[in-house]
């Protein structure tokens, strides 16, 4: 995939929520200092990633354990990704008060 993606990749049951432009270099990344296998869950390419991953961490926020790391369920996290493709068709009614 070309493009900036965002990406759902899961260690254990926390999953991490990001961007970036080679989530396989992501993934090695991100392995060399995790205790548990990483596992991608789901890439999306966007023409605004950052905007859409900033979605996501805000509708995910009540599973949020630090920083980009959540405690939910593959099938949440592709969940908000639906929700903020859904918002980036009208941001101003976002549903999401706490929008970062």
């Amino acid at each position: 995939m070309s493009g900036r993606s965002v990406y759902a990749m899961r260690a254990g049951d926390q999953l991490k929520v990001g961007v970036t432009k080679d989530v396989g270099k992501r993934l090695r990344n991100l392995q060399t200092g995790t205790g548990h296998q990483l596992q991608l869950v789901d890439q999306w390419v966007e023409p605004d990633a950052a905007w859409v991953e900033s979605t996501m961490h805000a509708a995910l926020r009540p599973f949020r354990l630090m920083g980009e790391w959540f405690a939910c369920s593959d099938e949440l996290a592709r969940m908000a990704h639906q929700y903020a493709k859904l918002a980036a068709l009208n941001p101003d009614e976002c549903c999401v008060p706490w929008h970062d």
